[in-house]
């Protein structure tokens, strides 16, 4: 399992953190306090029970029956590093003045954790060992350059030119944090 897995569909980090953050949440809560739609909400918290990181109880509130959802005692240190991972996104938001760093494309965040570890990553390299293909990359790419988390360095190496994608310093702080969860990821497997 990899952190690649919670990229999709859109929500599921989001979803983690929440859980993480609150001791625990409702369709209502994800709709009102993180500013999911239904739909987002339903899918991420669908494909978190699938892969077993969230458990669920009825609650009866009223006279009516709400559904809360919290992280599984295997996924809390998870939980934990996602929870760091969207706080410090919206901080970096704050800073730079950016939006929506919670909505990058699929794959920005594998992209960082790779440059994170390796040092820089190449259009190459994300095709050839990220299994990516060339649009998902060129698009996380443009999106994580024009977030100011990544910059791009053109290097001649005979016969051709080679474009290698590097972390900027809020980039490098980001990634680090995403490696902690995808560790963490790893992790739960075993």
């Amino acid at each position: 399992m990899s952190i690649q897995e919670l990229e999709k569909p859109v929500g599921c980090i989001e979803t983690m953190a929440a859980a993480h953050r609150s001791g625990g949440v409702t369709i209502t809560d994800l709709i009102r306090n993180v500013g999911m739609s239904q739909k987002t909400a339903y899918s991420s918290l669908e494909k978190l029970m699938e892969l077993d990181l969230l458990q669920c109880e009825d609650l009866v509130d009223g006279g009516r029956t709400v559904r809360r959802y919290s992280t599984k005692d295997r996924a809390e240190k998870l939980a934990m590093y996602l929870d760091a991972v969207c706080t410090t996104m919206k901080e970096l938001e704050r800073k730079n003045g950016t939006q929506n760093l919670n909505r990058l494309p699929v794959g920005s965040l594998a992209i960082l954790i790779e440059i994170y570890r390796e040092g820089f990553t190449t259009i190459s390299d994300l095709r050839e060992e990220g299994g990516m293909c060339g649009n998902t990359a060129y698009s996380a790419l443009d999106s994580l350059k024009e977030s100011g988390l990544i910059f791009q360095e053109v290097e001649s190496e005979f016969p051709r030119t080679v474009k290698k994608y590097k972390l900027t310093e809020d980039g490098a702080y980001l990634g680090k944090i995403l490696d902690l969860a995808d560790v963490a990821m790893v992790l739960i497997e075993k």
